[in-house]
Order: structure tokens, then sequence, then C-alpha cells
């Protein structure tokens, strides 16, 4: 019989509450303290979008399925 996936036994070695835009250059009115987090499960990655003509863009880990979450945030977080 097969089972579905089920959620690593470790967390990823990246802290909740660390800043995702950290080594980004942001737009002049962006505070970084005030862009998204790890532990979020909606990342908002406008701050870091230099051209003002671009929109809005945010990653929406709410909708990878829970035991592959961490694998994506990791992927996503190291780029």
């Amino acid at each position: 019989m097969t089972h579905a996936a089920q959620a690593p036994a470790h967390r990823a070695a990246v802290p909740e509450n660390a800043l995702v835009l950290a080594t980004r250059p942001l737009r002049a009115e962006a505070q970084l303290e005030e862009t998204s987090r790890y532990g979020d499960n909606l990342w908002t990655l406008t701050p870091a979008w230099l051209r003002a003509d671009r929109k809005p863009h945010r990653l929406d880990f709410a909708q990878v399925p829970h035991a592959h979450r961490d694998t994506a945030k990791l992927l996503f977080y190291a780029c």
C-alpha cells in the first residue's frame, strides 16, 4: 500500500524570523524590517522589484502541500 508523503522530520536550518529579502537591494521606500520572513506562508517580493513598472509579486506557500512546503521555501530562499 502507498502512503501520502509526510513532512520531513527535520526543519530547514533557516530561522523562522529570517528576512527573505535581507540580501537583496530594495526600493527606496521599502523598509527591510517590514518585509516577509521565512516563517510566513506568503512572501511579498515586490519591495525587491527595482523597476516601477513591475506588477506586485508574491510566493504563496499555502498552495504547496504541507509535506513539501519546507523544501520549497528553502529552495526559493537560496535563490
